[in-house]
């Protein structure tokens, strides 16, 4: 179906790819019942029915699939065929947050820099970003290049203070270790 959607080695054919993955979503695929939502969402060669969107999402949560959580949250933050539900919607971001989909991360975090919804936690909406940003999230770690650096060194305070510490017992050593040379040319000139 995402062949024929893309045209990959086969001619577009929207019907043909609507036909498989309703096929497949029938037979409890959520993956398929995914993308029929987007399909529904968007208007691709059916007629746009957010009712429809939501039902298939529903069933795909369900059934673990993670993107359609994030999905599913977006409508409930939106308020789009559902009521507005921002507990809701925090739930299902955090569900897809613990499965790994790394777009839930960002929009999380995002929600945790500004405390929507949720109590403002930067340290947390940190871990959320970095955590996204090593699935490759580029969303994620343009955000990071912009983040507070007051909260990149809080996260890494304890090692920080051991390198400063080690870096200060080597440099005594050194600067000790130079004195020494210093009164041995002395004492020579003397």
């Amino acid at each position: 179906a995402l062949m024929y959607i893309r045209g990959d080695y086969v001619t577009k054919d929207l019907k043909k790819a609507f036909e498989l993955y309703s096929q497949s979503a029938s037979m409890g695929n959520s993956y398929s019942m995914f993308n029929l939502s987007i399909m529904y969402t968007i208007g691709d060669y059916v007629t746009k029915d957010l009712k429809k969107t939501f039902e298939l999402l529903s069933e795909s949560v369900s059934n673990g699939n993670k993107y359609a959580m994030f999905n599913l949250a977006i409508m409930y933050m939106r308020g789009e065929y559902v009521t507005k539900d921002m507990k809701k919607a925090v739930e299902l971001l955090s569900e897809s947050v613990s499965n790994g989909n790394r777009n839930a991360m960002v929009k999380l975090a995002i929600m945790y820099t500004r405390g929507n919804y949720v109590k403002k936690d930067m340290k947390k909406a940190f871990e959320l970003l970095s955590q996204s940003a090593s699935l490759g999230n580029k969303m994620a770690k343009n955000i990071l290049k912009k983040f507070p650096t007051r909260f990149k060194r809080d996260s890494f305070k304890d090692k920080t203070k051991i390198k400063k510490d080690s870096f200060k017992d080597k440099t005594k050593i050194k600067r000790d270790s130079y004195k020494d040379k210093t009164r041995s040319k002395q004492e020579l000139n003397v």
